[in-house]
């Protein structure tokens, strides 16, 4: 395989090597730790997006509280979910594990297809 033609079949690679290393240090750094200690992480994971969830939602009804407009019932809707998905995280910390578990392995498994099956690019 030529050098120019190297280069052209991975444009994303050869010109964003901070690209690059903003996503591959973040997973290594979460990645590492998970391996290591799977009980705790996911249960810091857990814990942790159940509180965002509360503050998220939270905002969401404050803002929609406010000036009236098409998005105000958005707003309200997402706060009420947001409150509920992280009461839900809180008092039922296995449900949660569970959904994260299944979300994550979808995910993954349709990531590695679709890199596999789709064009390379």
């Amino acid at each position: 395989m030529s050098h120019a033609h190297r280069s052209s079949a991975l444009p994303i690679v050869s010109g964003s090597q901070g690209a690059l290393a903003a996503r591959g240090g973040p997973a290594v750094l979460f990645g590492l730790p998970a391996l290591l200690w799977p009980g705790p992480t996911l249960a810091v994971l857990v814990i942790v997006y159940g509180a965002f969830a509360l503050v998220y939602g939270a905002v969401a009804i404050f803002s929609g509280l406010g000036p009236t407009g098409g998005m105000r019932r958005w707003l309200l809707a997402e706060g009420v979910l947001g409150l509920l998905a992280g009461l839900v995280a809180l008092f039922w910390p296995g449900l949660t594990a569970a959904v994260v578990l299944y979300v994550f392995a979808f995910w993954a498994a349709f990531s590695g297809f679709m890199r596999l099956a789709g064009p390379s690019c």
